[in-house]
């Protein structure tokens, strides 16, 4: 169903600062971020309780052989290797740029293991994952501002006037609208629903089916980890879309001595995830984690089709809230898309603009961006971590 079929007036435009209060990491903190979990992929004893963690050790390592690569250009010029969208944006530039008469050219070795460019993308995909897996939905999850946040906008019936759009990987949005009782739709035509556990069980899922109008539309313009393709398949080009919860109680890994302890949660935040998937699938079922480069829609049939649902939110949209959403300078293609949406719009038809976020750096760049409409500091522009914003400003932003 298209997300034209109704009035979306609403747009959240979700950044990584909106996932961060729910532990997971900005881009600039990724490197340090990625050590760790390395470190705990490749523990002994964590290893023999998990059956996936080769999988994630390999892909781990190949992203920090690739870190290392990198570093060989700060003879030359600038590069930040710790932040991650440097270094997924630079695997992808390897793919594109691989000369046509040495195909499959190796370009760096892991474990004694020569990788492709194409190798090394995969394996990054799948260590990107891993780390945009962690649990949003911790004992207190009731009392975070994201459960205040789905609660607003359930109890002033703004689901169906609301999309989504984000930058994030992450569960944390669908996750806490499913526990309020407010689930999430992508509205992605050419897509399969799949259990990771590959048994047809769909007994409950967190999301709501395409053809219901009132949930709210997620848009991912860069992937999720609940996104997989397999190249093996009949239709390689189908978006395989996770959407089952795994039962509170019930055991979270296929190792004998692990069992989720809380909440229930997504099933593809199991640790185990990927190898079931593939086991019930094929092997080479991947995340579809895609880098911000411009490459990235013509390759993607799907990601097309979110990109359009994104544009005609903002082209329609009455507010678009921005949090944790910096604005960069180099994010050129997301400014494109905004200017021109912008341009589909009728004279004196301009969007109001709020926007959240710590960086002072990040509120200058939305005040020139948005120039013309005047942003001013503590009326649009607030620079408040996303608690504050949902306890004092938001609420009252959507609601007016």
């Amino acid at each position: 169903m298209s997300s034209t079929s109704i009035e979306r007036d609403v747009v959240l435009f979700l950044g990584a600062g909106f996932s961060h209060a729910a532990g997971l990491p900005l881009m600039s903190e990724f490197g340090e971020k990625s050590r760790s979990v390395y470190r705990d992929c490749r523990s002994e004893r964590r290893m023999k309780r998990r059956r996936l963690g080769r999988y994630y050790r390999r892909a781990g390592a190949v992203f920090r052989k690739f870190q290392q690569m990198l570093r060989r250009a700060a003879a030359s010029v600038s590069v930040h290797h710790n932040n991650m969208e440097t270094v997924f944006c630079a695997a992808e530039s390897y793919r594109q740029a691989e000369p046509a008469q040495t195909p499959g050219r190796p370009i760096l070795r892991s474990y004694g293991r020569p990788y492709t460019a194409d190798e090394v993308y995969r394996e990054m995909q799948v260590w990107l994952f891993k780390m945009y897996q962690e649990n949003p939905l911790g004992p207190t999850w009731r009392r975070t501002a994201y459960a205040k946040l789905i609660r607003t906008l359930k109890e002033n019936a703004l689901g169906r006037r609301t999309t989504v759009l984000t930058t994030n990987y992450d569960l944390v949005f669908e996750s806490f609208a499913w526990r309020k009782g407010l689930k999430c739709r992508y509205g992605l035509p050419n897509s399969s629903r799949i259990a990771v556990g590959g048994d047809g069980d769909h007994n409950e899922t967190y999301l709501a089916d395409d053809s219901d109008a009132a949930p709210p539309l997620v848009c991912k313009l860069h992937g999720s980890i609940n996104y997989f393709t397999n190249p093996d398949s009949p239709d390689p080009d189908r978006l395989l879309i996770c959407d089952d919860v795994h039962p509170t109680g019930k055991r979270l890994t296929d190792a004998s001595n692990v069992i989720l302890r809380g909440t229930s949660r997504p099933r593809v935040l199991n640790f185990d995830a990927v190898a079931r998937l593939r086991n019930s699938f094929g092997r080479n079922m991947t995340p579809q984690i895609i880098p911000p480069t411009y490459a990235k829609l013509e390759a993607f049939k799907w990601l097309k089709c979110i990109w359009n649902n994104a544009f005609e939110a903002l082209r329609s949209a009455k507010k678009i809230v921005f949090i944790g959403y910096s604005m960069p300078e180099s994010d050129g293609h997301m400014r494109a898309m905004i200017q021109a949406a912008m341009a589909q719009r009728t004279a004196g038809d301009s969007p109001g603009v709020h926007v959240f976020d710590l960086s002072t750096e990040a509120l200058l760049r939305y005040q020139s961006f948005f120039g013309p409409l005047g942003l001013r500091m503590g009326r649009h522009l607030w620079q408040v971590p996303f608690e504050e914003a949902v306890n004092e400003r938001l609420p009252e932003i959507l609601t007016n």
